[in-house]
């Protein structure tokens, strides 16, 4: 029997996927917990995964093993036909490490970290993968910022005197022979997209999504990270950096894209960090909650410091039905489903995996 070809794949909750797809060994109760997984989405959990196998057979069946960290990465690239990575760095000492390595996957469109000159050297091709799961990451943020800019869920269904005056406004109408009527209900604190500063914390995949997205809308666009994007980069993007002070201090809309998949707890955004916002501002945060300090978040809404907050990963999942942040009208919680449907990242599969065939 021939021997299966060796796939070695940065372990990650979607990546593991790899090994459901690909690899006959793998565990029956992890190809259970992932169809349950996709199941809303896709009911035919099994029939998805048959096609993509009929569709590569130079690729499946393979032997797919996970590894957690680039220690193990290295001590496995011995045995690797092709190598799957995300965040990990990929450098001439691991390739030269990797006698049988005929390609690279990254799962995503940068191949920031992988040393391409070595690639090329060795003609080892380095595939990349604009992920649907991402563009659905940046929509969500221009959702957020249209909502809580308009005010939409705080002011939907409010068409009537008598809901106005149920949620405390009370009518006074305008002198007609003069004046149009709208905002008849005298609602303030609106905020357009077009001509504000926009500051990003965090310009990697989906940052650089929401980047291409806002470009359109006539905003200003500023940003920081710890690493500052090449010049060429900032502009291309229109992008202008920012120390974090000052990001904080001048712009109308904050916005984290940080990466979420680490297990580094880290509070970007504590008390002296909010207390710089300016007083209106709005904040949204597409990445981790615990960027953000909780109660420092909630002391400058009591205070109505914040234009408005936008969080989808909550600070504990499933969240409280009584979580204080439910009881502010200009904050918006949503259940961890920005980067849905689950077809986007079942899309995303099935490209590389024919991506992978290609190349096989």
């Amino acid at each position: 029997m021939t021997q299966r070809r060796m796939i070695i794949v940065e372990d990650d909750w979607f990546t593991r996927m790899f090994q459901v797809l690909l690899d006959p060994a793998c565990d029956p109760v992890r190809i259970a917990a992932f169809a349950d997984f996709f199941a809303h989405d896709l009911p035919d959990f099994e029939g998805y995964c048959s096609t993509i196998r009929k569709s590569a057979p130079s690729v499946f069946p393979a032997s797919i093993r996970l590894v957690s960290d680039i220690a193990a990465m290295y001590h496995a690239l011995p045995d690797a036909h092709a190598l799957i990575v995300e965040s990990f760095i990929v450098s001439a000492e691991d390739l030269a490490h990797a006698p049988n390595l005929r390609l690279i996957q990254k799962f995503g469109s940068s191949s920031r970290g992988i040393d391409i000159e070595a690639c090329e050297r060795r003609k080892i091709p380095v595939l990349t993968i604009d992920r649907k799961s991402t563009a659905a990451c940046a929509e969500m943020v221009i959702a957020f910022m249209l909502v809580l800019g308009k005010q939409i869920t705080r002011w939907a269904g409010h068409i009537s005197v008598s809901r106005m005056e149920s949620a405390g406004k009370t009518f006074r109408p305008f002198d007609r022979r003069h004046t149009a009527n709208s905002n008849w209900a005298r609602i303030p604190g609106f905020q357009v997209i077009a001509g504000s500063k926009v500051g990003i914390i965090g310009v990697g995949e989906i940052g650089k999504q929401v980047v291409r997205r806002l470009s359109g809308f006539g905003s200003q666009l500023f940003y920081h990270q710890r690493t500052r994007l090449p010049l060429a980069e900032e502009l291309a993007f229109c992008l202008t950096y920012n120390d974090l002070n000052t990001l904080l201090r001048e712009c109308d809309w904050i916005i984290l894209t940080l990466r979420s998949d680490t297990d580094v707890r880290t509070c970007l955004l504590g008390p002296r960090e909010l207390a710089l916002l300016k007083k209106g501002a709005f904040l949204i945060n597409i990445s981790r909650a615990d960027f953000i300090d909780r109660a420092a978040l909630i002391d400058i809404l009591r205070k109505e410091r914040l234009g408005g907050f936008a969080l989808d990963t909550q600070y504990e999942t499933p969240g409280s039905s009584d979580d204080e942040l439910l009881s502010f009208p200009n904050v918006v919680l949503t259940p961890h489903i920005a980067a849905q449907p689950r077809t986007n990242v079942l899309s995303d599969l099935q490209h590389m995996v024919a991506d992978i065939q290609k190349y096989w």
